[in-house]
């Protein structure tokens, strides 16, 4: 077992049932790590009926009537793709699993995440020394507003005290923090890392978070998806 298991009762990894190549590189990776986890399939983008989600009002559509001008559109509504749409009914579909069977912490990552050399040192570090009991998200990938609206917590974290999560490929979050996520999810306002950023983070939903000094994870899919490139 490996020590993400240790401090994580849950892991998730998001794929698309018919991405047979990453579905196939995660496996490897993770027996590599001795990492225990289960796959959540992603919902594609391309099979969505968004009419209907207009019409069910599950997704603030550009022109709907029912955004307000206090709404981060102003009233106007957001303006999504397919994919966006795809990726974040796919981390919600991991949000109602932890609730559904009560996992007191879960960690999320999607199918093209590329550990760092030193990733579990650091970890080891992060959660027997570091993070507080109470910490609600803690985002372990890189992000490009990496240090924007953070203070300095401890050798290797930052905690961050408004959005700015960028990626959304490596994070854990807390039983209470699914539920959150959860009940804030529809209708639906942007992709996964905006949500949790904009909507959550910003609205002071959940308060302890933090981000990682040191990237531990970095997404594939930035340049090219490789399924051979191993540790």
């Amino acid at each position: 077992m490996n020590i993400l298991n240790k401090y994580f009762e849950h892991i998730y990894v998001i794929n698309l049932e018919k991405d047979l190549e990453r579905k196939n590189y995660i496996e490897k990776l993770f027996n590599k790590y001795n990492i225990n986890f289960e796959f959540i399939n992603a919902i594609d983008g391309n099979n969505l009926d968004t009419n209907t989600l207009k019409l069910l009002e599950l997704w603030a559509y550009p022109g709907n009537k029912f955004c307000n001008k206090e709404c981060s559109c102003s009233g106007k509504g957001h303006e999504l793709s397919d994919a966006q749409i795809g990726c974040a009914l796919s981390h919600y579909l991991c949000y109602k699993d932890i609730v559904k069977n009560k996992y007191k912490t879960a960690l999320i990552f999607e199918d093209d995440i590329k550990f760092e050399s030193n990733f579990e040192n650091i970890i080891k570090n992060i959660f027997e020394k570091e993070l507080p009991n109470n910490w609600e998200l803690i985002h372990l990938s890189y992000t490009t507003n990496h240090i924007k609206n953070c203070i300095s917590y401890s050798d290797n974290l930052y905690k961050r005290i408004s959005g700015g999560i960028s990626g959304v490929h490596f994070y854990g979050i807390s039983l209470d923090t699914a539920k959150i996520l959860e009940n804030n999810f529809y209708p639906i306002r942007a992709a996964s890392d905006g949500y949790i950023s904009h909507f959550i983070i910003n609205n002071k939903l959940i308060n302890n978070v933090f981000t990682c000094k040191t990237r531990l994870g970095k997404n594939l899919s930035t340049t090219k998806f490789k399924s051979n490139i191993l540790q």
